[in-house]
């Protein structure tokens, strides 16, 4: 996924297409990147507005992520740490 905080509508419409759930449950997958495509994604759609991350912490990501953390994937653990400050912004 392309960065999108550029045009904030094209998140919007990627949010309202319910992609935020299914990104979510991505971050569970067994690869690593998977998790850290999935994780990639949500951070740019957490950039794009406030709502958005509500959102994205509404769905269930912010357990997941801090899970992540902890991942032996360097790439899951950096993706996963800028999506948590992110949210946090």
């Amino acid at each position: 996924m392309a960065c999108c905080t550029a045009c904030p509508h094209s998140c919007a419409a990627i949010a309202a297409a319910g992609a935020i759930p299914a990104l979510v449950r991505l971050l569970g997958s067994a690869s690593e990147e998977v998790q850290a495509a999935a994780a990639g994604a949500l951070c740019n759609l957490a950039l794009s507005s406030a709502g958005t991350s509500a959102a994205i912490a509404a769905a269930g990501a912010i357990p997941t992520l801090v899970r992540l953390l902890g991942s032996a994937s360097e790439k899951v653990k950096m993706v996963a740490d800028v999506t948590l400050e992110a949210l946090h912004a």
